[in-house]
């Protein structure tokens, strides 16, 4: 599915890195839906920058029942489901430098904090994106789960197509494995 056809969910798609690939997904012609927890006014400024393709939508991703009202409402509004997310969100992560607690000062809340964000949310954003994947012929969460078939040429070819182009700008001597997760690397 071409990303011009579809919706892309970005958790924690309002600020820093999430802001960085919502704006990449809409100069590659998707809509993205914005999850937001707290940066209503970040949120609400791409929007305002992107028009319509941009659909900001509050929700706290470690709470489960608001991240099925995230879907429900953007299908509602977009007329169609989700069948792509991007899990960024990070529960009020800040980079603190050397600011940042040291190992004899820190608690468990914080390691708690960033594992509900993280994962918890990641799960949570899967689950409920799940029964829009299968409607729309995506069985597979990518990344993750083998194809389970050898990769055709023409799937290598895009990875070539990858690092040639300037999304790879920043990718430097790698060996990457394109065999559809046959082989674990």
């Amino acid at each position: 599915m071409l990303l011009s056809e579809q919706w892309v969910l970005v958790t924690g798609g309002a600020r820093g890195l999430g802001a960085a690939i919502t704006r990449a997904l809409v100069r590659e012609g998707a809509g993205v839906v914005v999850n937001y927890r707290k940066s209503e006014t970040l949120a609400h400024a791409l929007r305002d920058e992107f028009g319509d393709r941009v659909l900001p939508i509050q929700a706290d991703v470690t709470d489960a029942a608001a991240v099925a009202r995230l879907f429900e409402t953007a299908q509602a509004q977009t007329g169609q489901p989700i069948v792509s997310v991007v899990n960024n969100a990070l529960a009020d992560f800040q980079f603190d430098g050397d600011a940042r607690p040291k190992i004899d000062s820190i608690d468990w809340a914080r390691f708690q904090q960033q594992l509900d964000g993280s994962l918890k949310g990641a799960l949570n954003a899967m689950q409920a994106a799940a029964a829009g994947m299968r409607s729309r012929g995506f069985d597979l969460i990518a990344s993750s789960t083998p194809v389970r078939r050898v990769t055709t040429p023409e799937e290598f070819a895009d990875a070539v197509l990858f690092f040639l182009s300037p999304w790879a700008r920043a990718v430097t001597g790698q060996n990457l494995i394109v065999d559809g997760g046959l082989v674990k690397g």
